[in-house]
């Protein structure tokens, strides 16, 4: 009367598990972001959010939505003065990818400015320093805060003695393939699950865990209540919502019967590198749907 035993792994404080029983090892499948991620130390964090939101879209639009930062101009335009979304760095690996965006930077598309923006005043309070004392230029800012941490945070109960300065400000985004995005930072970790919907694939789940650094000493706080609803029922954050209002409107216009594929241009190499994964497992490797 045993329950189906699976391929399980615990691994970065979170449990891997395939439904393959013949799946390759771990090992295998992760590398090379063993070397990546554990320096991060999501043991040390606490769960601060847990949601799963249905959307209208199939999850393969989720992955590809943000696995580029082109769109932020026209999606998020607030976040021009928060991250350079033109400089970033794009590495493909066998199965998995991700992008390196300097954050606490102003995009190339706009002026820079003579004041601290809102969201760069947040990043900088949130590593102790005072905006109001900051006599630098705002140019200067990212690398101020990165110099700052390193050397204020043991202080705050906070060791980043195994990350490198632009690991202390900037936004390394990974796809684990298939479907699991993370956003990390020294601070905090933001894992998003992107789940094929029960009975609909023009619909999904998409799960967002967050987890924050605990300074040594301090008291963890509680698990957070998981929450579950539908898209626009609730907020899930200004960036998300932005993104989840545009996936249905993306979903309707790849039905459209004048749609003919994408058309994947230099700054979607996630893109094409994800779908070419996937198409190699369904269909085998260097293979196309046409083929079969």
């Amino acid at each position: 009367m045993a329950l189906t035993a699976l391929p399980c792994v615990e691994w970065n404080s979170f449990v891997w598990y395939s439904l393959d029983p013949g799946v390759e090892p771990f090992e295998d499948f992760i590398d090379p972001l063993k070397q990546h991620l554990e320096p991060y130390h999501p043991e040390r964090m606490a769960w601060k959010r847990d949601i799963t939101v249905e959307w209208d879209c199939n999850w393969k639009a989720s992955v590809d939505a943000f696995s580029e930062t082109y769109h932020v101009q026209g999606i998020h335009p607030q976040l021009k003065w928060y991250l350079d979304d033109v400089n970033v760095q794009i590495d493909c690996y066998d199965k998995h990818n991700r992008y390196l965006i300097p954050f606490a930077a102003i995009s190339p598309r706009v002026a820079m400015p003579s004041q601290i923006p809102p969201a760069i005043h947040e990043i900088m309070v949130n590593a102790g320093m005072d905006p109001a004392e900051y006599e630098g230029r705002v140019s200067d800012i990212r690398r101020d805060v990165q110099l700052f941490k390193r050397e204020h945070g043991p202080a705050q109960g906070k060791d980043y003695s195994e990350l490198n300065d632009e690991q202390l400000t900037d936004d390394y985004h990974y796809t684990i393939f298939p479907n699991v995005s993370v956003n990390v930072h020294a601070d905090d970790v933001m894992l998003f699950r992107q789940r094929p919907h029960a009975t609909d694939p023009n619909r999904m789940y998409y799960d967002i865990w967050m987890f924050e650094l605990v300074p040594q000493g301090e008291e963890w706080p509680e698990r957070v209540r998981h929450q579950r609803f539908r898209h626009g029922d609730k907020t899930i954050g200004q960036v998300l919502d932005q993104d989840a209002f545009n996936l249905p409107l993306v979903q309707k216009g790849m039905q459209s019967d004048y749609f003919p594929g994408l058309w994947i241009g230099d700054q979607e190499l996630r893109i094409r590198h994800f779908h070419k994964v996937l198409d190699d497992y369904i269909y085998g490797d260097g293979k196309q749907p046409g083929d079969l």
